[in-house]
């Protein structure tokens, strides 16, 4: 058993309890006997609290140490309740016997049998009920926004409960127009928080959510001391009140006045001011407001610009240099830019049109329209959009060598056969990836007959691919020219190329000489029926012209002299040697059902 140690100091007054021991000590405060003590509670884990009296019999607090038994006088914390007492004294002088709202925020009253409401936010008495009845055991819901109680009526043991929902006072946020800053600035109308200047034809609506109101009242005004009703509304459930205004006065005053049983909130003056210069609407406009790079200039112009009643000034947003040009008939040409009447941002008033040198960037124009006659005027602004377009094109021959587009031309050879990737790219600053198309043309005035059979145009469209990556068989003899226009609906880019040739003395020719594919299959695979090939050799005829054909059937041909004339015509299937020993010297052409081959007779 362990030992109990025993430390006695003066009188008993606490017990300390520890895991190993107990020691009492006993405290005798400013010499009074322990019966004159009473613990009252803790200040902390190593302070009790006790109390006393003084000389003068009036109770004194001393915190005491449970370490030594030193006191010190003790001043007890604020209650929540003292609190509540200290932020309503202005108010109301709270007890014991008042209702206290569970967050000590509020408190119910009894005035002459009629319970008031007071809280620390609204610093007023609201009267709950009115009548000489009495209300008792009266208690706040556990959110503190409602109250019950029960009413015993005379000579009646019938108890009827009732419950009263507490209002909060009418706010509001501020009178503001149906459109946002950014669509003002557009149309040009000055604004400000508490103002905005509007035209005539502009429908606009003054709204301002209003909250805790049973009724909304819109009131409007000439000169800000005779205040007229123009509208009421009734509580709704989004607080948002709103009201349409066709004034044509050039200023009106109006404000909006929310009501609720505990009182009203008025709003600030929000003034309307009207412009009687008609809007400038879009289509009124002729312009192009998106521009490429590179563009030389734009205009501004109207489809009725009614010189007889209206003026336009224009003011530009940009600091780069940017002449302006009064252009009253059709659109400049460099020349008339060149010698035009510059026009500087000055807000010059000129009749009818605006042709603009296009900067390197966006930039935007104010358009100012002023009414001859009165001098009103309204604003909009144009934002012109430069698009800063762009596209280029490489290409890989057989899966190896990779070739930018604008090589020299015929610098790439190419065997009979070889397939080309070409791979393109294209950005643009208003339109997405999706937007942009290709189309490919593959120049090469070779094989008539395909075009025929196949579809495009030799020596104009050539043959054409709208992928953007597409991949390229070629397989007879020549220069290819490479054409890719990309466009995104806006700008175009147009580039060519012409490396890519197969050298010319290659002997077989094919009756497709290059033909675009969807997949890596050659096109014999492909299309087989395309596949078909003519021999005409030897380039330089001695005593006799050699043609071979795969063909199925007999394909037709000709051999023409210098001078045009036919010297030789008929068909060959398979392998036919056409005698030349009686052709004088020179160049012929041998044509075989369209294809094309130029031989030289010694």
């Amino acid at each position: 058993m362990k030992k109990q140690f025993f430390n006695v100091v003066r009188h008993s007054a606490m017990l300390f309890l520890s895991a190993v021991c107990m020691s009492f000590f006993f405290v005798v405060l400013n010499g009074q006997s322990p019966e004159n003590l009473s613990v009252v509670g803790w200040a902390d884990d190593t302070h009790y609290v006790v109390s006393s009296q003084d000389g003068n019999g009036k109770n004194v607090l001393q915190s005491v140490s449970i370490k030594n038994g030193k006191s010190t006088p003790y001043t007890a914390p604020k209650s929540s309740f003292e609190k509540l007492q200290e932020k309503l004294a202005d108010v109301f002088t709270i007890t014991r016997n008042d209702i206290i709202s569970p967050y000590n925020d509020a408190a119910v009253i009894d005035v002459d049998n009629d319970l008031y409401y007071i809280s620390t936010s609204s610093a007023q008495k609201i009267q709950l009920t009115n009548d000489a009845v009495k209300e008792v055991n009266t208690r706040f819901s556990p959110d503190g926004g409602k109250l019950a109680y029960t009413k015993n009526k005379q000579y009646m043991s019938i108890s009827n409960e009732l419950t009263i929902t507490i209002k909060s006072l009418v706010n509001m946020t501020g009178i503001t127009t149906n459109y946002s800053d950014s669509e003002l600035d557009d149309f040009g109308l000055d604004h400000t928080q508490t103002s905005v200047l509007k035209t005539a034809s502009l429908p606009m609506y003054l709204q301002d959510s209003v909250f805790n109101a049973d009724r909304v009242l819109w009131q409007k005004s000439h000169d800000l001391n005779e205040w007229n009703t123009v509208e009421t509304m009734e509580r709704n459930t989004t607080n948002l009140y709103e009201m349409r205004i066709s004034d044509t006065a050039l200023i009106v005053y109006y404000r909006v006045i929310g009501v609720n049983d505990c009182g009203a909130d008025t709003s600030k003056v929000f003034t309307v001011k009207t412009d009687i210069a008609p809007l400038i609407t879009d289509d009124e406009l002729v312009l192009l407001d998106t521009i490429c790079d590179g563009d030389k200039f734009t205009r501004i112009a109207y489809k009725n610009p009614r010189s007889d009643v209206y003026r336009y000034s224009y003011s530009l947003s940009t600091q780069n240099f940017l002449a302006l040009f009064d252009v009253k008939s059709s659109v400049p040409n460099d020349r008339a830019i060149e010698e035009g009447t510059v026009i500087k941002n000055d807000e010059s008033l000129i009749e009818d049109g605006l042709a603009i040198f296009i900067p390197k960037e966006s930039f935007d124009v104010t358009i100012t329209r002023h009414v001859i006659a009165t001098g009103a005027t309204s604003k909009k602004v144009v934002h012109f959009v430069v698009d800063h377009f762009s596209s280029s094109f490489k290409y890989i021959v057989d899966g190896a060598s990779e070739y930018p587009m604008g090589k020299a031309e015929n610098s790439v050879r190419l065997n009979q056969g070889s397939k080309v990737s070409f791979l393109s790219e294209a950005s643009s600053d208003v339109k997405s990836s999706a937007d942009i198309s290709y189309k490919w043309h593959l120049i090469e005035p070779l094989n008539l007959n395909y075009y025929s059979t196949f579809g495009g145009s030799v020596g104009i469209e050539g043959l054409t691919s709208k992928s953007q990556n597409p991949e390229c068989y070629f397989y007879n003899a020549g220069t290819y020219k490479i054409v890719l226009e990309v466009t995104d609906g806006i700008c175009k880019s147009t580039m060519s190329d012409s490396a890519l040739y197969i050298d010319k003395s290659t002997i077989r020719s094919y009756m497709v000489g290059a033909a675009f594919t969807d997949n890596n299959e050659p096109i014999e695979f492909q299309m087989p029926e395309v596949a078909t090939y003519v021999d005409v050799y030897p380039s330089v005829v001695e005593s006799s012209l050699e043609i071979v054909s795969n063909a199925k059937e007999s394909l037709p041909y000709e051999v023409i002299d210098e001078a045009g004339l036919k010297v030789k015509e008929g068909k060959v299937s398979g392998h036919i040697s056409i005698d030349a020993t009686t052709w004088h010297s020179g160049v012929y052409i041998v044509v075989v059902r369209d294809m094309i081959t130029k031989v030289i007779k010694r």
